[in-house]
């Protein structure tokens, strides 16, 4: 049971980094301080359109959530970890 435990805080604590990094990035390029790319470009789409951005989507669990509900379902998730 431990390793399992400790797997799955390894695969979330990546999926938040990834997802800390992506949005650090984007907030940058919005500030002017980066210049834009196609992976920030589409990463600002899929936010305002309300869905999962495909680079969280690669070290994310399945999910068929709107980009809100899956924040809201990840919240839950790790605090059920805790």
């Amino acid at each position: 049971m431990n390793a399992v435990l400790v797997q799955e805080l390894a695969r979330f604590n990546h999926l938040i980094e990834a997802i800390h990094s992506s949005l650090a990035i984007l907030d940058k390029t919005l500030d002017g301080a980066l210049v834009s790319t196609d992976n920030s470009e589409a990463m600002l789409r899929s936010v305002l359109q309300n869905e999962l951005p495909t680079a969280w989507k690669t070290v994310s669990y399945p999910s068929k959530k709107s980009l809100l509900s899956y924040v809201e379902d990840l919240g839950h998730r790790i605090t059920m970890l805790e």
